[in-house]
C-alpha cells in the first residue's frame, strides 16, 4: 500500500498539463491550427519529448524478490536471502498502482525455479520489494501487501494487477473508453540488462494506433530488442479547454509466462 515518497511537488506534472511539462512554451491558437498529433510529435525529440517529461513522475521501478519454502526452512539463491528476483515497470495512477504480474509471482518467469520445483517440493513466498523512480539509483522498501485484498487483478488474466494506495492520489489519468484510439506506446528500456540493479532506463515513443471493443481488450506487440523492456504504456492525449493537453493512460504491457509482450487495454473490468 505504501507508494513512492516525496511526490507531492510533482502533482503538477502528475496533473500531466503539458504546458508545465514543456516548460511554459505553448500557443493555444497554434495548437488549434494544427492537430493535436502533430503539436506532440514535433515536439517529440527523444527522452526531451514532451510526452516523456509529462509521464516520467507516474512511473517506477519496482524490484521484487521471493525465496523458496520447505518443511518451515527458507532457502535463498548464490549466499543471498533471496532466491530470486524481478524488475519491472510500475505504473501510478489515482488512488492504485499498476503492478506487472512478475510482482506478484516474480517465480513463474524464472527458469531457475521451474528446474528445482520441478516435484513442486519447494513454496515461493515473497521476500522484500523495492521501488525507485526512474531517474533515481536508490530503491526503497515498500509495503505491497501482495497476498492481501489491496492487491488484486486487474485483468481476467491476471496479467496486470492494482495495488491499493490509500497514501497517494496523485498520477496519470485512465481512458477506458472503447473504439479506435491513436496514442503513443513508451517502452522504458535498460541500459543493460533487466536483471542489472543499477541499470540507467531510457523511455522510447513510437506512434501507436488501436481498435478497442468489448472482445479485444489484449493485443501483442513486438517491440524492438525485448530483452531490455522493464514494462510499457499505451497513452492517448486529449486536447482539453484552458490550454491544457491531458495525457491518459490507456493501456500497460507486459510479459507473459511465454515470454511475449502483451498490451493490455484499460477497460471495465
Amino acid at each position: 500500500m505504501v507508494s513512492m515518497t516525496n511526490n507531492r511537488r510533482l502533482r503538477g506534472m502528475c496533473a500531466l498539463s503539458l504546458l508545465l511539462a514543456f516548460g511554459g512554451f505553448y500557443n493555444p491558437q497554434a495548437v488549434e491550427a494544427q492537430t493535436l498529433r502533430d503539436f506532440i510529435q514535433s515536439r517529440a525529440v527523444g527522452t526531451d519529448s514532451l510526452l516523456v517529461k509529462a509521464v516520467t513522475p507516474s512511473l517506477s521501478i519496482v524490484r521484487q524478490q521471493y525465496r523458496l519454502l520447505r518443511d518451515g526452512e527458507y532457502f535463498g539463491k548464490n549466499n543471498m536471502p533471496y532466491y530470486g528476483e524481478s524488475y519491472t515497470l510500475a505504473v501510478k495512477i489515482s488512488g492504485y498502482t499498476i503492478l506487472q504480474n512478475q510482482v506478484v509471482t516474480p517465480w513463474l518467469n524464472d527458469a531457475d525455479y521451474i528446474r528445482v520445483n520441478q516435484t513442486e517440493k519447494y513454496i515461493p513466498v515473497h521476500f522484500w520489494s523495492y521501488q525507485r523512480a526512474l531517474n533515481d539509483s536508490v530503491y526503497k522498501p515498500v509495503e505491497w501487501e501482495l497476498d492481501s485484498h489491496y492487491t488484486r487483478p486487474a485483468d481476467t488474466d491476471s496479467l496486470l494487477y492494482k495495488n491499493e494506495d490509500t497514501v497517494s492520489d496523485f498520477g496519470l489519468s485512465v481512458d477506458n473508453s472503447l473504439g479506435e484510439k491513436f496514442g503513443y506506446m513508451i517502452w522504458a528500456y535498460s541500459s543493460t540488462n533487466v536483471q542489472d540493479s543499477a541499470m540507467h532506463v531510457s523511455l522510447r515513443q513510437y506512434n501507436y494506433r488501436v481498435d478497442e471493443s468489448s472482445d479485444n481488450s489484449k493485443v501483442f506487440v513486438t517491440p524492438s530488442e525485448p530483452d531490455k523492456i522493464l514494462g510499457g504504456i499505451f497513452v492517448v492525449p486529449f486536447f482539453e479547454s484552458g490550454g491544457i493537453i491531458r495525457i491518459a493512460l490507456s493501456g500497460v504491457a507486459t510479459k507473459t509466462v511465454e515470454g511475449k509482450w502483451v498490451l493490455c487495454l484499460i477497460n471495465n473490468e
